[in-house]
Protein backbone atom coordinates (compact mmCIF):
# COMPACT_ATOMS: atom_id res chain seq x y z
CA UNK A 1 0.00 0.00 0.00
CA UNK A 2 1.34 3.41 -0.86
CA UNK A 3 0.07 6.93 -1.43
CA UNK A 4 1.00 8.55 -4.75
CA UNK A 5 3.07 11.30 -3.11
CA UNK A 6 5.01 8.74 -1.07
CA UNK A 7 5.59 6.57 -4.13
CA UNK A 8 7.22 9.49 -5.93
CA UNK A 9 9.46 10.11 -2.91
CA UNK A 10 10.48 6.45 -2.74
CA UNK A 11 11.39 6.39 -6.42
CA UNK A 12 13.58 9.46 -5.91
CA UNK A 13 15.25 8.10 -2.76
CA UNK A 14 16.26 4.69 -4.11
CA UNK A 15 18.38 6.23 -6.86
CA UNK A 16 20.52 8.24 -4.43
CA UNK A 17 24.22 7.50 -4.90
CA UNK A 18 24.68 6.70 -1.18
CA UNK A 19 22.80 3.41 -1.68
CA UNK A 20 25.01 2.24 -4.54
CA UNK A 21 22.27 -0.05 -5.89
CA UNK A 22 23.11 -1.94 -9.05
CA UNK A 23 20.92 -1.25 -12.09
CA UNK A 24 19.34 -4.69 -11.65
CA UNK A 25 18.45 -4.03 -8.02
CA UNK A 26 17.15 -0.55 -8.85
CA UNK A 27 14.96 -2.00 -11.59
CA UNK A 28 13.69 -4.67 -9.19
CA UNK A 29 12.71 -2.12 -6.52
CA UNK A 30 11.18 0.22 -9.10
CA UNK A 31 9.07 -2.68 -10.41
CA UNK A 32 8.00 -3.64 -6.89
CA UNK A 33 7.08 -0.07 -6.00
CA UNK A 34 5.20 0.70 -9.20
CA UNK A 35 3.62 -2.65 -10.04
CA UNK A 36 3.26 -4.64 -6.82
CA UNK A 37 1.80 -1.94 -4.60
CA UNK A 38 -1.77 -0.84 -4.09
CA UNK A 39 -2.31 2.89 -4.33
CA UNK A 40 -4.42 4.39 -1.57
CA UNK A 41 -5.38 7.92 -0.58
CA UNK A 42 -3.29 9.59 2.09
CA UNK A 43 -4.96 8.74 5.42
CA UNK A 44 -5.85 11.67 7.67
CA UNK A 45 -4.80 10.11 10.98
CA UNK A 46 -2.19 11.92 13.04
CA UNK A 47 -0.12 10.45 15.84
CA UNK A 48 2.21 12.26 18.19
CA UNK A 49 5.72 11.32 17.07
CA UNK A 50 8.04 13.92 18.64
CA UNK A 51 11.19 12.00 17.70
CA UNK A 52 10.89 13.22 14.09
CA UNK A 53 7.72 15.18 13.42
CA UNK A 54 8.21 15.25 9.62
CA UNK A 55 8.22 11.43 9.60
CA UNK A 56 5.11 11.08 11.78
CA UNK A 57 3.16 10.60 8.55
CA UNK A 58 4.68 7.15 8.01
CA UNK A 59 3.54 5.43 11.23
CA UNK A 60 0.26 7.36 10.96
CA UNK A 61 -0.36 5.97 7.49
CA UNK A 62 0.70 2.46 8.50
CA UNK A 63 -1.77 2.60 11.38
CA UNK A 64 -4.60 4.01 9.23
CA UNK A 65 -4.02 1.37 6.54
CA UNK A 66 -3.85 -1.42 9.15
CA UNK A 67 -0.54 -2.42 7.59
CA UNK A 68 1.09 -5.62 8.79
CA UNK A 69 4.54 -4.13 8.21
CA UNK A 70 6.16 -0.71 8.00
CA UNK A 71 9.41 -0.81 6.05
CA UNK A 72 12.01 1.75 7.00
CA UNK A 73 15.74 2.13 7.24
CA UNK A 74 15.28 5.20 9.46
CA UNK A 75 16.49 4.57 13.01
CA UNK A 76 13.87 7.02 14.31
CA UNK A 77 11.18 4.50 13.37
CA UNK A 78 12.39 2.33 16.26
CA UNK A 79 10.65 4.86 18.51
CA UNK A 80 7.37 4.34 16.63
CA UNK A 81 7.16 0.72 17.79
CA UNK A 82 5.43 1.78 21.00
CA UNK A 83 2.89 3.89 19.09
CA UNK A 84 1.53 1.45 16.51
CA UNK A 85 0.73 -2.26 16.29
CA UNK A 86 2.46 -2.56 12.90
CA UNK A 87 5.72 -4.55 12.78
CA UNK A 88 8.60 -2.29 11.70
CA UNK A 89 11.29 -3.93 9.57
CA UNK A 90 14.18 -2.76 7.44
CA UNK A 91 13.73 -3.37 3.70
CA UNK A 92 16.36 -6.13 3.80
CA UNK A 93 14.62 -7.87 6.73
CA UNK A 94 11.33 -7.75 4.85
CA UNK A 95 12.90 -9.06 1.66
CA UNK A 96 14.32 -12.04 3.57
CA UNK A 97 10.92 -12.65 5.15
CA UNK A 98 8.91 -12.69 1.94
CA UNK A 99 11.46 -14.46 -0.21
CA UNK A 100 12.23 -17.19 2.34
CA UNK A 101 15.76 -17.59 1.08
CA UNK A 102 16.47 -21.26 0.29
CA UNK A 103 19.59 -21.30 2.45
CA UNK A 104 17.51 -20.16 5.43
CA UNK A 105 14.60 -22.55 4.90
CA UNK A 106 16.39 -25.47 3.31
CA UNK A 107 13.75 -25.56 0.57
CA UNK A 108 12.64 -23.92 -2.62
CA UNK A 109 11.99 -20.18 -2.10
CA UNK A 110 8.97 -20.12 -4.43
CA UNK A 111 7.38 -23.08 -2.66
CA UNK A 112 8.01 -21.55 0.78
CA UNK A 113 6.52 -18.24 -0.36
CA UNK A 114 3.38 -19.80 -1.84
CA UNK A 115 2.79 -22.10 1.12
CA UNK A 116 2.07 -19.07 3.32
CA UNK A 117 -1.43 -17.81 3.93
CA UNK A 118 -3.26 -16.50 0.89
CA UNK A 119 -4.12 -13.25 2.70
CA UNK A 120 -2.15 -10.37 1.16
CA UNK A 121 0.23 -8.55 3.44
CA UNK A 122 -0.41 -4.93 4.28
CA UNK A 123 2.90 -3.11 3.97
CA UNK A 124 3.69 0.55 4.34
CA UNK A 125 7.10 1.79 3.23
CA UNK A 126 8.84 4.82 4.70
Amino acid sequence: MVCPEFLQEYLEVIVRPKFRFSKDLLNRWQDILTQATVSIETPQIAIDFPRDRKDARFPSCAMAAAADFLLSGDADMDHARALIDTTILSPSQFLRLVECEPRATGGDARQARTSRTARPLGVWVS
